[in-house]
């Protein structure tokens, strides 16, 4: 199975050759910071808790862009976008019923 770093490289080659510019951009920028965390502190590959870690400071940063009032609408509308593309790697949060039926 393939790690989480693994995972958007392969999404980053797919949009480079797609020529999708802002998602190419944005997974470049994502995988640099995530290897940059791996090799900080353990000059390896980032683990995927790590990379979960940059995700949720990605989405974070941006989700402050979209509720700022005085930011421009494309700055806002590239964040939303950035929100919505990035939340497509984070773990899958369990419905209602579903907890209901783990719990019991």
């Amino acid at each position: 199975m393939k790690t989480l770093i693994e995972q958007i490289k392969a999404h980053q080659l797919i949009a480079r050759k797609k020529r999708m510019l802002r998602a190419t951009s944005l997974l470049t920028t994502l995988v640099g910071e995530a290897e940059m965390v791996g090799k900080n502190k353990h000059n390896s590959m980032p683990t995927d808790k790590e990379v979960l870690k940059v995700i949720a400071k990605f989405i974070k940063n941006n989700k402050e862009i979209i509720n700022n009032p005085n930011v421009a609408f494309e700055h806002k509308e590239k964040a939303t976008f950035e929100v919505g593309m990035l939340n497509d790697y984070l773990p899958q949060q369990l419905s209602d019923d579903d907890l209901r039926q783990a719990i019991t």
